[in-house]
């Protein structure tokens, strides 16, 4: 019986129904450990301190004046709305727009496939969806780039395939625009054009020049893109970064043994890990030739194939080779500081690999007896739950920091960057030793790293060791003379050491690189106050206070300031404000009622040293200090109270016996000693 075009399509829907639900249930296995992961390495330099995803001008910044290390608009613009949407709260929600936007590239390879003729295309999203390869870009924030690019660029091929079926131009320019979109999430898209020539010749077995005319405007964005990624790999991302890929023949060896490291991790997804070892030993003509003969000996023997399935097996590898070219090693970026090869540099190559695996099971079936056509499937199941087992065990490190550089040490004892923050963990929880050793090691895998210096002098001012301090912050500045941090870290040592002339250069030369730095304002005044240099340091004062109003630390300092430099009304406006901050503070409320009883507000003065008793009953300053108000306002019964309280709680309180006396009712303890 023939279907009408209805129930021919509503027959697809139920058909693709099963596979999709198969596709997402099995993804949702994966991700789920790391749907409420923390916020992990870069995340918090991309989203959290981020300050060009807020204030009125954020869209303006992000898309005229960024000062972002590359050029990502959309991305830029995606992280806007999530921030508008969670800010850093609860990290479920950037999470779940990373699975999302990678379970709809999962869905739209699939598409791809089915209309390249992949009998099972399906797969072939599954495979994707489910490689623990991806893993990295999906459960690590930071990573958004990855899976945000994807999507238009494969809606960007699906258009130019509808393009070259039907030749409409609106299919044309939608590939453009899509292509664009792409380039705008992340620039290591550029390839595509060439891609495109790899199709045109799949499709049409030769390559015409009317087709590379269509394909030159694709080119001229691809040029004018990574004219702008390279300025900004050059200028803002490398910045200091030490990065060494050699002369010709080094990058050219490097980039074939990144090659086969990214084929044969596609095809055993084995021992992952987020910062792979260094390779060891030297690079040479040699290691290059042995590398790139064997790639083109494959390309060659597909090459002799075309006539039959070579011709397919080679459109797939290149997408697979050319989205991995720009991550290759030719040209420098910033993570080749860190390690030579990464998961996340191949994640939109893997659709190449999962769709040339669902291919080859296509391939497979037609070849089988008529007994055997089940066994694919058995296949595809097969490498789905491997492919699951090795996923959700990887995916559970990206649960928050310590797991994150526990598990990459494991893998990679040597990697200095995860030995260096699992010291910040450490440094941070108060454990002093531990983080020093961290650094430590560190600081021996790679001596060139400024902040390890940093950290590490840190741990070693913590742990009064102040000399070998200062050599580790001599050595960061030797390293990065424009560190901000080193600067401020060190004068932090210097003031501790009692060095405080010092200490006023480098907190000077620290506000000088980062002049907003309310934290390197209040040391400073803090040290300036301590000199006697009293103007210097309100002015301080008030600056901190400016990039961070509601700082309670600063407001009661700032006050004290004021107090000694006579200004008690002004001094008596920042108690306020320390006390409305943190109503609970004792030295707020006391702070504040001495300034209002010098002002001459005796009856509000009072209401405030009731409040820090109250909160303080064994203070016996306060207790001197609220008698001695008492006593202004007449009431010497209750003043000699407290007078004698606080000579209860401190026997040698000068000022409370004075008090007494002014009194003329002195009342001495048998016990205390009297001058």
């Amino acid at each position: 019986m023939k279907l009408s075009t209805r129930e021919y399509i509503d027959g697809l829907r139920w058909r693709n129904l099963l596979p999709a639900l198969a596709i997402l249930a099995a993804s949702w296995l994966v991700y789920s450990p790391a749907m409420h992961g923390d916020w992990l390495w870069d995340d918090n330099t991309e989203i959290v301190r981020n300050l060009d995803l807020r204030g009125p001008g954020a869209l303006w910044k992000i898309w005229v004046a960024p000062t972002s290390p590359d050029y990502f608009p959309i991305k830029s613009t995606v992280q806007w709305f999530q921030w508008i949407m969670w800010q850093d709260g609860s990290t479920w929600g950037y999470h779940f727009s990373n699975f999302g936007l990678h379970l709809l590239s999962a869905l739209l390879l699939w598409h791809v496939l089915w209309k390249l003729g992949v009998r099972y295309a399906w797969a072939g999203g599954l495979f994707f969806a489910l490689h623990p390869v991806a893993v990295e870009s999906v459960a690590w924030i930071a990573e958004l780039k990855n899976v945000l690019s994807l999507p238009p660029l494969l809606l960007a091929f699906s258009a130019f395939i509808n393009f070259e079926e039907s030749r409409r131009l609106r299919y044309y320019w939608m590939a453009v625009g899509l292509f664009i979109a792409a380039l705008l999430c992340k620039s290591s898209v550029v390839m595509f054009p060439c891609f495109l020539v790899i199709y045109i010749w799949w499709r049409r077995d030769r390559v015409e020049k009317r087709a590379l005319r269509g394909v030159g405007l694709f080119f001229l964005i691809s040029l004018a893109f990574g004219v702008v990624s390279l300025w900004f790999q050059y200028h803002r991302a490398i910045d200091t970064w030490t990065i060494q890929l050699g002369g010709p023949a080094d990058r050219l060896s490097g980039a074939g043994r990144a090659l086969l490291f990214y084929i044969l991790k596609c095809a055993w997804p084995f021992r992952l890990s987020p910062i792979y070892p260094a390779w060891s030993g030297g690079t040479s003509v040699i290691v290059a030739l042995s590398a790139w003969t064997g790639f083109g000996t494959i390309v060659t023997w597909l090459w002799l194939r075309r006539a039959v399935w070579g011709r397919h097996a080679l459109l797939a590898l290149g997408w697979f080779v050319l989205n991995l070219l720009p991550v290759l090693g030719f040209i420098k970026m910033s993570f080749f500081a860190i390690a030579p090869v990464a998961d996340h540099f191949v994640y939109l190559s893997l659709a190449g690999f999962a769709g040339l695996l669902a291919a080859s099971t296509g391939l497979v079936e037609q070849r089988l007896p008529a007994g055997f056509r089940r066994l694919p499937l058995i296949i595809v199941v097969v490498i789905s739950t491997v492919y699951i087992w090795q996923g959700r065990r990887h995916a559970s490190i990206f649960v928050d920091q310590q797991t994150l550089w526990v598990e990459t040490l494991r893998s990679n004892p040597q990697s200095w960057v995860a030995q260096n923050n699992l010291g910040v963990l450490l440094l941070q929880q108060g454990k002093w030793p531990e983080a020093a050793g961290r650094f430590e090691a560190a600081e021996a895998y790679n001596q060139r790293y400024g902040p390890a210096h940093v950290n590490l002098g840190n741990a070693y001012s913590h742990l009064k060791r102040l000399s070998e301090a200062e050599q580790q912050f001599r050595e960061a500045l030797k390293l990065e003379p424009d560190s901000y941090e080193a600067h401020f870290n060190f004068a932090n040592t210097l003031v501790q050491a009692g060095r405080l002339p010092e200490a006023v250069e480098h907190y000077e030369a620290a506000l000088g690189l980062s002049p907003k730095a309310a934290d390197a304002h209040y040391n400073l005044a803090n040290v300036l106050l301590e000199l006697g240099r009293l103007p210097e340091a309100v002015a301080h004062y008030e600056e901190a206070l400016h990039y961070r109003p509601d700082a309670f630390e600063v407001h009661i300092n700032l006050g004290n300031a004021l107090a000694a430099a006579g200004r008690m009304s002004a001094a008596v406006t920042h108690f306020k404000a320390a006390a409305k901050l943190n109503p609970q503070s004792v030295d707020a409320l006391f702070a504040l009622a001495d300034g209002l009883a010098e002002n001459g507000m005796l009856t509000e003065a009072e209401a405030r040293y009731k409040e820090a008793l109250f909160i303080s009953p064994d203070n016996p300053v306060i207790h001197a200090s609220f008698a001695r108000l008492l006593l202004r306002l007449g009431r010497a019964g209750e003043a000699k109270e407290h007078y004698e309280e606080a000579l209860r709680l401190d026997p040698n309180d000068r000022e409370a016996r004075d008090g007494l006396r002014n009194i003329g009712e002195i009342s001495v303890a048998p016990h205390m000693a009297v001058p």
